[in-house]
């Protein structure tokens, strides 16, 4: 059996582009659950991570401890493949995850979508904020998308 899945969230609509974030402070909050669309950018800057979509990127529902999940599983896969400096970065982050997992490392979770499409949802919605992309925001997402995703030029500001 060789592990792989195919998994995809796919949404018909556009809806207004947001930015959601949560406060991750206890392996509680871990739990929260993340649907993240294909559009979709998730940022972590507490652990140093940034996933933004590519040409072939697909939506998915998991929660906060999935994501680091998916994280360590890719950084676990290419250290090997890295020049020294990458290495230590890539184990730098590791660690943070190992703590952010235990609940001793506090950090955010944020979806940037164009699309609107993704969700943060937790038990305690006073630890989750949704807000409008500003214009700035949104020109800036679009920039880095079209260069893998033609499709979004459209997107309205």
């Amino acid at each position: 059996m060789c592990g792989y899945r195919d998994t995809d969230v796919a949404l018909t609509s556009v809806n207004e582009p947001s930015v959601m974030r949560a406060q991750i402070a206890s392996d509680k909050d871990l739990a929260m659950k993340i649907v993240k669309s294909s559009s979709a950018t998730i940022r972590m800057p507490e652990l140093g991570v940034s996933i933004t979509p590519r040409t072939s990127a697909q939506g998915f529902i998991t929660n906060v401890e999935g994501i680091l999940d998916r994280i360590q599983g890719v950084l676990e896969g290419i250290i090997p493949s890295l020049s020294q400096k990458r290495r230590r970065q890539a184990r730098s982050v590791l660690a943070k995850l190992k703590k952010a997992r235990e609940g001793k490392l506090s950090f955010v979770v944020e979806l940037k979508d164009p699309l609107g499409n993704s969700a943060i949802v937790g038990n305690d919605m006073t630890k989750i904020q949704k807000r409008r992309l500003s214009k700035r925001e949104l020109e800036r997402l679009r920039e880095q998308l079209m260069t893998v995703r033609p499709s979004l030029h459209s997107i309205k500001t």
